[in-house]
């Protein structure tokens, strides 16, 4: 049960002006900053984090509020300056919403993927310089691809499992760490 079948809140992204705010590169690690900080943070904490000046990070943090996908946790006064702190909005976004926009749809799920690769490999290029053994680099994340062979009611079984497990687990909490991941199962018959 996905958070969109169990009632939970949906963002679709309907207009290309939608697509095009979600996919923007700067945006888009902006929520993965969010995400994996696993805290709400302001705008200077996330230009330290991004590297990018925090007019900047207003400027894409505004667009992303306006989409509905980043929300205003809470304020609070920091060093006599009201500091506003920004979450990532929990809902599922859906993407494949209408017809005509195969384009832009690709490119945010190409994105998505490929920030998740991407960030595998840095995080294992960095363990192997640090000098982590290679039998120890599973504790860290890894990478599966292969074949299963599946009747329908054990497709819906894994999804129905994966779902379930992620539901579970996609909240920061005490004592567990940010783990990122993009799951890709499809019907690879012909």
């Amino acid at each position: 049960m996905s958070k969109a079948t169990m009632g939970g809140k949906v963002i679709r992204l309907e207009t290309k002006e939608q697509l095009n705010v979600y996919v923007n590169p700067t945006r888009q690690q902006l929520m993965r900053a969010l995400s994996i900080g696993g805290r709400p943070m302001t705008a200077k904490d996330l230009s330290v984090e991004m590297g990018i000046s925090p007019s900047s990070v207003q400027h894409h943090v505004k667009k992303l509020l306006d989409l509905g996908v980043v929300e205003v946790d809470h304020t609070a006064i920091v060093n006599g300056i009201r500091a506003t702190y920004y979450a990532p909005v929990e809902a599922v976004v859906q993407i494949f919403t209408s017809s005509g926009r195969e384009d832009e749809q690709r490119a945010v799920t190409m994105s998505l993927v490929n920030n998740a690769l991407t960030g595998f490999i840095s995080s294992t290029e960095a363990r192997i310089e640090a000098g982590v053994p290679y039998e120890r680099l599973r504790d860290f994340g890894d990478v599966l691809t292969g074949f299963l062979y599946l009747a329908d009611s054990e497709r819906r079984e894994l999804f129905s499992i994966i779902d379930k497990y992620i539901c579970e687990h996609d909240t920061p909490r005490e004592g567990a760490r940010t783990w990122e991941y993009a799951l890709v199962l499809y019907d690879a018959s012909r």
